[in-house]
């Protein structure tokens, strides 16, 4: 892949992943279930560990020139 593949995969990324947050996010304040909140964190835990691994990836492909 070229620098500049991948600065747009970095940047669609992320911005796919600030909308997805904020749509998420929404929905929980409304329902402060401790039940549901460990359940997805328990279940939705190495998908953030790879989303975050993804974020880094993305800020480091975008700082370089």
């Amino acid at each position: 892949m070229t620098d500049k593949t991948k600065k747009i995969i970095a940047r669609e990324g992320l911005v796919f992943l600030v909308a997805l947050l904020l749509v998420l996010g929404s929905g929980y304040l409304g329902k402060p279930k401790i039940g549901l909140k460990l359940f997805t964190l328990s279940f939705l835990g190495y998908p953030a560990y790879l989303i975050i691994r993804f974020i880094v990836w993305a800020i480091r492909t975008l700082r370089n020139k």
